[in-house]
């Protein structure tokens, strides 16, 4: 049975529908009220009796209505709520007794309920339902919330439009989770684009990049497109691939990379140091991995170039400090020097007259003794070698302390040469082999302090191969001693050589033998070959000294010559 409905229009708000018309309709704005001054209500409809079964089938649409997570409604012509589920309710934040017979426009802002009125007036106009649309509404507590609903143009029996039903979902939250993610999204996107360090997403499942930051296309040479879907190993970053599997196996091991120095190659072939950090992360609901990398290549040159300042800084203080203890040994030989010289210039007065009066005394006894015994003549002998030996030990050490302007004439050196050979062959019973050439030059020389520089290397040369020969009596092993002196002319210059076969020096020995007042020898002074240096300096030249233990010693003495032309 049908019932027809009697009109009840709303006092306030009243909502006009249009019916349709044809579009050129020069009144369509103002065709036909949606919710006319007849529009039904259900609230005065005549219902027939209702079967048992009806009845049923109300009771359970009515339980799943109330049951539904869903919001449903019901909304007479004018747009008044009718029928509306707790679901629905609480969408709009109000009770059911608020909210029935509440219009829309009541929790709406005008421009949005304006908007819906047009889309309630087409559903009206054709008789389809509306398409999915979403709006904003104001709950009691003036919040707003989104909704998203479907209507439908609700009929009477007859087939005349009764109101509107409608199914509506709750998109507040899930608005509110869009809108975290869109602005996570973009602090995401900011943060990767403003970060200084190079970002990289790759795929877990291929290792594909599916997002590279701006600095990392800046430091690779890549552009974006470029990257996006190629691997690293096929863009060719690694300068080896085995690094990529060893960073993997600690990322599968540890769930992280923290801090790996690794070398990556960019487009044009330059080879940077970075800092590789990794972690798996979520990213557009695929598994990836992102990749941290720190260039280190600046810090890198900045270390390898303090390393190089360190070395540096090393050799100069190591320079610095020879040059002190080569000053403060000059410094202490000039204090034993400075006393030394105080010492010999009294000693040497006190010494030379007394060695004077036993010379002469010496001389004067022989003159006088008649006993012309060999073992008498032998003492005689001894008294003038000793006293000569101890005026030559005072004269050396005031050469050394004191010394004297050298005089330097230009004369041969192979008379003197000569004779200092000789006379020591017969005193000391060694035979030297002495070599002159014979276009040996004349040089610019002081002739006595020349045979004392030749005297003094000669007798250290008898003293080598004499203790030589004692070892090896001790070891009864054949021994033939050989001393040698050779001149010859290289390159403008003199070279008397001296060698010896004889017991030779150690490293220690040889490195010290020039400085005053060292000797190994019981009896020696430790100033002979200190003067030896000196005199041969003050000529302009040099003595180098090259000798092994238990094989020998060779002294040259190098003088400059200019020959006449």
């Amino acid at each position: 049975m049908t019932g027809r409905v009697t009109t009840k229009r709303p006092d306030s708000n009243p909502m006009e529908m249009k019916p349709a018309t044809p579009p050129d309709h020069p009144d369509q704005e103002a065709a036909a009220p949606l919710l006319m001054q007849n529009a039904p209500t259900s609230t005065d409809l005549n219902e027939a009796p209702i079967t048992h079964q009806r009845e049923s089938v109300a009771i359970d649409y009515r339980r799943m209505l109330e049951n539904s997570g869903d919001g449903y409604f019901e909304v007479d012509l004018s747009g008044n709520f009718t029928l509306i589920n707790d679901a629905a309710c609480r969408f709009i934040g109000r009770t059911r007794e608020e909210s029935i017979g509440l219009n829309f426009r009541d929790y709406m802002h005008p421009d949005e309920a304006q908007r819906i009125f047009h889309i309630y007036q087409k559903v009206y106009q054709t008789g389809q339902p509306s398409e999915l649309m979403e709006y904003n509404v104001i709950r009691k507590d003036g919040t707003v919330a989104t909704h998203q609903t479907v209507v439908t143009l609700l009929r009477d029996v007859s087939g005349e439009p009764l109101g509107f039903c409608g199914i509506v979902r709750d998109l507040t939250r899930q608005k509110a989770i869009q809108r975290a993610l869109r602005e996570s999204e973009e602090s995401y996107r900011r943060i990767m684009e403003l970060a200084p360090d190079m970002i990289l997403i790759t795929r877990q499942a291929d290792g594909r990049i599916v997002a590279a930051n701006d600095a990392f296309c800046a430091r690779t040479g890549f552009s974006r497109n470029e990257l996006i879907g190629h691997t690293p190993i096929e863009l060719g970053f690694y300068t080896d691939p085995e690094h990529r599997r060893r960073w993997m196996e600690a990322l599968r091991r540890d769930g992280k990379v923290q801090g790996i120095e690794l070398q990556f190659i960019n487009r044009a072939g330059k080879v940077h140091d970075d800092l590789f950090s990794a972690q798996y992360i979520r990213f557009k609901g695929e598994d990836c991995v992102l990749a941290v990398i720190t260039s280190i290549t600046q810090l890198k040159n900045n270390q390898r170039e303090l390393e190089h300042y360190r070395r540096d800084l090393e050799q100069i203080i190591a320079e610095r400090t020879e040059a002190l203890e080569a000053a403060q040994v000059e410094l202490v030989k000039r204090e034993k020097l400075a006393v030394l010289g105080q010492l010999t210039a009294t000693v040497s007065h006190e010494l030379r007259n007394p060695l004077g009066v036993i010379r002469s005394s010496n001389f004067y006894l022989q003159s006088k003794n008649k006993d012309k015994s060999q073992k008498t003549e032998k003492h005689f002998r001894r008294i003038d070698e000793q006293v000569t030996l101890c005026d030559t030990i005072v004269a050396e050490l005031l050469e050394y302390t004191r010394g004297r302007s050298i005089w330097v004439a230009k004369q041969p050196m192979a008379p003197w040469m000569t004779e200092v050979v000789e006379q020591l062959q017969q005193t000391k019973e060694v035979d030297i082999a002495l070599t002159i050439p014979d276009d040996l030059p004349d040089l610019h020389h002081d002739r006595e302090k020349m045979r004392r520089v030749l005297i003094n290397v000669l007798d250290n040369a008898v003293q080598a191969v004499q203790e030589k020969m004692k070892e090896m009596q001790k070891r009864t092993e054949r021994y033939c001693p050989v001393i040698s002196v050779k001149t010859e002319t290289v390159d403008n210059e003199v070279t008397i050589c001296i060698t010896d076969n004889g017991i030779g020096m150690n490293e220690e020995t040889c490195r010290r033998a020039f400085e005053p007042l060292f000797t190994t020898r019981a009896r020696g002074t430790g100033i002979g070959l200190a003067n030896a240096k000196k005199i041969v300096e003050e000529h302009g030249g040099r003595i180098v000294l090259t000798s092994r233990t238990d094989q020998g010693t060779e002294m040259k003495i190098v003088l400059p010559c200019i020959r006449d032309t």
